[in-house]
């Protein structure tokens, strides 16, 4: 027989309401019959005397969506076959979503109601035993989650911008995800081992595709649902704490993902690209006292597959290891520093394949028993970090500029104080 069992079944309801609108107007001031300097407005009934209905645009979209649940909980515990603890989380609901749109813009005025149900459920299963100094955990999760079909992707778009045109696809449905995740792990004194395993499923999946008039340079652009985006992945995680006093710890991280994208480009093509990663990290801290000294090493190896024309497979490491440390020095002053190298290989851009090494660092000083700390922060002190990153995934290369300084220094005061309330 349990020693405990609780458990409850609440039902729910929710009302999500959403309410915007969007409004651009254009103006055409070249068509007044004297134009006005530059950095000079024309009047007010001069501006409204351009109006451009082509090029103005007002939409407003609501989004009442009632949603109807229950959720179920269980916890069980007994003793007779050793001390073990299941627990149980089942959520369903259904939804209700009622959503209006309206889209104008020069002799356009499109209205568009559209009333369907989605669902919604989650399932979390978690199993534990406790043996002494022994303890094992099994956990298994599900899920399903919708997204709504965008409604300003059903209607047309044609005049806003003359060399962009949206078609609307009053077919588009909604989007779900659905994942599943496995867990196991176990530890035994200072010593813990853990798996994982899990996938996802988009169905329904949203893409964009377009299509160019090489005569014009006009493209029609429309958006559809495809299939076949999913990914999968597994790991396994070891930590162990030894030494005297359990002041030394290894941990490694052992990982690997399969995803699978699928879009469309010139018009309805499908173009299909995996990308495979494995990866590796370690971790060493080692604590002497106050001070605390840490090293670690991170690599993945991407590799990027796909058999459309145009598309070369290859493979690439990125890669980054480092070591920490943390030193509490007499008469209050403390130092600490981080040096980690970034190492990118494999990629066809001589951009992508660097190496920068990032060189971190604080001195500090506390004073009147630790009221008050001054801190110096240096950041990059090889100066090292570019403003300019790159990255690549299975869909595009992406290079982005950053704003930034780089390399600086920062002065901290930090003062702490304790007031106690009085007593009544």
């Amino acid at each position: 027989m349990p020693n405990f069992m609780m458990s409850s079944l609440p039902v729910y309801y929710e009302l999500s309401h959403y309410d915007s609108e969007s409004t651009s107007d254009m103006h055409r001031l070249d068509q007044l019959e004297v134009v006005p300097d530059f950095g000079v407005l024309p009047s007010m009934v001069q501006y409204g005397s351009t109006y451009d209905p082509n090029g103005s645009y007002y939409s407003h979209t609501l989004d009442n969506t009632h949603k109807l649940g229950a959720q179920f909980y269980n916890t069980l515990s007994n003793k007779v076959f050793g001390d073990f603890l299941l627990y149980a989380d089942v959520n369903a609901a259904v939804m209700l979503a009622d959503r209006d749109y309206r889209y104008r813009t020069g002799g356009v005025d499109t209205d568009l109601h559209r009333r369907n149900v989605l669902y919604q459920y989650s399932v979390s299963l978690n199993f534990n035993t406790f043996e002494s100094k022994y303890f094992t955990r099994f956990d298994i999760n599900l899920s399903s989650t919708p997204t709504k079909a965008s409604l300003a992707e059903m209607v047309d778009r044609p005049r806003t911008d003359p060399l962009n045109i949206y078609l609307g696809n009053r077919s588009l449905k909604d989007s779900y995800t659905h994942k599943i995740s496995l867990g196991y792990g176990t530890t035994r004194g200072q010593t813990t081992h853990s798996v994982s395993a899990g996938a996802s499923l988009l169905q329904n999946a949203q893409a964009r595709s377009y299509v160019m008039d090489p005569a014009t340079g006009v493209r029609t652009f429309s958006t559809h649902n495809v299939q076949g985006n999913w990914s999968a992945n597994a790991g396994y995680n070891y930590f162990t704490a030894f030494g005297q006093n359990r002041n030394l710890d290894i941990s490694s991280d052992t990982r690997g993902t399969f995803v699978r994208n699928v879009d469309l480009v010139g018009g309805m093509r499908r173009r299909r690209v995996s990308t495979v990663t494995v990866g590796e990290e370690v971790k060493f801290n080692w604590k002497l006292g106050s001070h605390r000294l840490s090293a670690f090493a991170d690599a993945n190896w991407h590799r990027y597959l796909g058999k459309d024309e145009g598309f070369a497979e290859f493979s690439a490491w990125n890669m980054k290891y480092g070591v920490s440390g943390v030193l509490n020095l007499p008469y209050n002053w403390g130092l600490s520093t981080d040096m980690v190298m970034y190492t990118r290989r494999g990629y066809a851009d001589p951009n992508l394949n660097t190496t920068d090494v990032v060189w971190n660092a604080r001195v500090s000083k506390s004073l009147l028993k630790g009221s008050v700390v001054l801190a110096l922060d240096a950041y990059d002190l090889l100066h090292q970090i570019s403003t300019v990153s790159y990255m690549v995934n299975a869909q595009a290369r992406t290079e982005t500029v950053v704003n930034s300084i780089p390399s600086y220094l920062l002065f901290h005061i930090y003062y702490r104080f304790n007031k106690q309330p009085k007593k009544k």
